[in-house]
Order: structure tokens, then C-alpha cells, then sequence
């Protein structure tokens, strides 16, 4: 009896569909372990050739590369980029809009005669 009822019902479907889901999810979550495996290991492997490119500089007794220092941009051209930056915000970015206007009386407060007013119903 029980046979017929799940073979004529969709709960075999169902239960189908449900395996094959968190199959799925669990599929992708394997996947995704294995991905941060790799690429650690990978980050580790690239570390490590940088400690030992470091280590042979040492034995040779040569210094490593300074690191590049930035110069500070002077005062004048920080003030003509800001004022280049807002001009071209004001040419090609539409107004900022700050304030927020509510609207008052029977139009706002009967949907139906919105639709007169814009044209979406007709008057007959």
C-alpha cells in the first residue's frame, strides 16, 4: 500500500530533488575547501622563495633595495586637482539632491486621482 502512495505521489521526485540539491551544496563547498588549500599553499610557496632570495642577499652582504619614497604633491596642485574634480562633477554627474520634499493636499492622498494627473486614466 505504502509502495503506491510514494510511487503515485511526488514524494520520490521530492526526495530526488532534495539529494541532488545538497548534493550540489556540499559538492561546491568541497570545491571551494580545496581552492583555499591550494592557494595557500601556493602563498606559502611564494613566501618562501622571497625569504630565501632575502637570506642569499644577506650571505652576500648586499643591501636590499630602499623602498621608494613619495613625494608629496605641493599644496597648490592638491587645490587645482580638487577644483578640476568638482568641475568635472558638476559638468557630467547630475545634482546632488539634498533635500526631500513631501507632497501636501488631495492629490496625495487619493491614489486614484494621481492617475488623472499623469495621464494613466481617462476621463470618459
Amino acid at each position: 500500500m505504502w509502495k503506491n502512495v510514494i510511487q503515485n505521489s511526488g514524494v520520490s521526485t521530492s526526495i530526488g530533488g532534495l539529494v541532488i540539491v545538497f548534493g550540489g551544496l556540499v559538492l561546491i563547498a568541497c570545491v571551494i575547501y580545496v581552492f583555499n588549500r591550494v592557494f595557500a599553499a601556493l602563498e606559502q610557496r611564494e613566501i618562501r622563495k622571497e625569504a630565501s632570495a632575502i637570506a642569499l642577499d644577506d650571505e652576500k652582504g648586499e643591501l636590499a633595495p630602499a623602498p621608494q619614497v613619495e613625494e608629496e604633491v605641493p599644496l597648490e596642485d592638491q587645490i587645482a586637482i580638487a577644483a578640476l574634480i568638482e568641475l568635472y562633477r558638476r559638468v557630467h554627474f547630475d545634482a546632488i539632491q539634498s533635500n526631500v520634499t513631501f507632497i501636501h493636499g488631495n492629490d496625495a492622498q487619493n491614489a486614484w486621482r494621481l492617475g488623472f494627473k499623469y495621464g494613466q486614466r481617462r476621463t470618459i
